[in-house]
């Protein structure tokens, strides 16, 4: 009788470290899904504001619509057509300073690149921002297709708007 108790306390043992292995697992998996799932909500959330940033760039005028570095609620390139960007603004946006122009874009604590390309000359018209981006982790690029205005003709372009962060 006396071996078949200390069996016994061996058995429940065994048992509670299965138990408590399980639940282990079970908690590190679970936080392991935990953490995905607000990794993959957070880019999302990301995306659908560079996404809202990068149409507004390219169909509106910004906020007030002559804006400049003074002034500036909005940054928005388009002149009087959507999709048709004047030259004007996109210099004054080349002036801003990074900082600046990424609180702006509501952007804080991440980085950014800006770039317009010629479509037909496969040609960099513009580049602006942190251009390391090669570099970088969770990188989410939006692309625009538009014109530019150069006031001789128009430039059919695409805008590139990448965002991550550090």
């Amino acid at each position: 009788m006396n071996k078949k108790s200390q069996l016994f306390s061996i058995d429940v043992g065994i048992t509670f470290l299965v138990f408590v292995g399980f639940i282990v697992i079970f908690v590190n998996l679970w936080n392991q899904n935990v953490r995905q799932l607000d990794e993959s909500l957070l880019k999302q959330n990301l995306q659908e504001k560079i996404s809202f940033y990068s149409d507004y760039l390219v169909r509106t005028k910004g906020y007030p619509e002559d804006w400049n570095a003074s002034n500036v609620l909005l940054i928005g390139f388009a002149g009087d057509e959507e999709n048709i960007l004047l030259i004007s603004k996109i210099e004054k946006f080349m002036t801003l300073n990074y900082t600046f122009a990424r609180s702006k874009m509501n952007l804080n604590g991440k980085e950014f690149y800006l770039k317009i390309i010629d479509v037909i000359n496969n040609k960099t018209l513009y580049s602006y921002g942190n251009l390391s981006y090669q570099s970088a982790t969770n990188l989410i690029q939006i692309t625009r297709f538009c014109l530019v205005n150069d006031s001789t003709k128009l430039i059919p372009s695409k805008l590139l708007l990448g965002v991550w962060q550090d």
